[in-house]
């Protein structure tokens, strides 16, 4: 009877390990730690791009306006300057706002102003206000976004879509400016102007520089031309007037000229100083 008894209790005991460890394994089952790391929302990221391939790269926050923005592209819209520190353009349909938290207006944000339906870009700082809304910020090119001119796209951007090809063709339109001791960068288009005066480096020009915010030289030979009314010449452009005239600017100003855009370069404000220590000539080279 003692023995039948003890056998009893074994079989029970076993009974409740097992229901102990169906009881674990079933609560591992529904453990996020126990099934690896959890992946997380892809970020959503876009690319603006004018028709000089002036580029910028934004990763938008995760917010309903910026979400409801992303679910537009691609955009192909029209950018205009709006003061002195911001570049502004018009989504297609006004973005929800609701629980977006208001944009601080610094240098490299991308913001939404909803009393206008303007999309904001910000190279410079603004003015806070109740009505700003944050969708993102720059993350590359933070620096183009003043260069940024007349239609631009914008697209979703995947890592996996600039080649290497590309690249590399990025590597090659930057070239040199040497102006006394100093050496400038220069960032060159890809478009079919530029290639032409690329074509004619090395070169050594004498330039002129009689208004106070503009270097200038004539060449020997014209180079095909795209070029469009400007409204206002920011500090660094790379231009051609006419189809022999290449144009580094030092300063901003308002203009009512057409010029072909070359490009940028780099540390503009430097140039009329170096201009008049280097005898006024300039060689550009690869």
């Amino acid at each position: 009877m003692k023995d039948h008894f003890i056998k009893i209790l074994a079989v029970m005991g076993l009974l409740l390990c097992a229901g102990c460890t169906r009881q674990r394994q079933t609560a591992g089952k529904n453990n996020p730690a126990d099934r690896g790391t959890v992946k997380e929302e892809s970020a959503m990221e876009i690319m603006i791009q004018d028709e000089h391939d002036t580029t910028v790269r934004f990763v938008l926050f995760s917010s309903p306006a910026a979400k409801s923005f992303y679910e537009q592209l691609p955009l192909r819209v029209n950018v205009e300057d709006y003061s002195d520190n911001e570049k502004i353009f018009h989504p297609l349909k006004e973005l929800e706002t609701q629980d977006t938290p208001q944009a601080v207006a610094s240098s490299g944000t991308l913001a939404y102003y909803k009393p206008w339906n303007n999309i904001v870009l910000f190279y410079e700082n603004g003015q806070p206000s109740d009505t700003l809304y944050a969708l993102g910020e720059a993350v590359s090119g933070k620096d183009n976004i003043k260069w940024l001119q007349g239609m631009i796209n914008i697209t979703k951007y995947k890592n996996n879509t600039v080649s290497k090809k590309q690249k590399v063709k990025e590597e090659q339109q930057r070239v040199k400016a040497h102006i006394g001791t100093k050496t400038f960068t220069l960032s060159l288009h890809d478009s079919e102007s530029a290639r032409a005066f690329l074509k004619r480096f090395p070169m050594t020009v004498t330039m002129q520089e009689p208004n106070g915010n503009e270097l200038f030289a004539y060449m020997d030979e014209n180079l095909p031309t795209d070029a469009q009314r400007a409204t206002k010449i920011h500090t660094g452009d790379v231009k051609l007037f006419g189809r022999d005239c290449p144009m580094l600017f030092y300063k901003d100003f308002a203009t009512a000229y057409s010029y072909t855009s070359l490009g940028k370069v780099d540390d503009a404000e430097a140039l009329a100083q170096a201009w008049k220590v280097g005898n006024k000539e300039v060689i550009f080279t690869y």
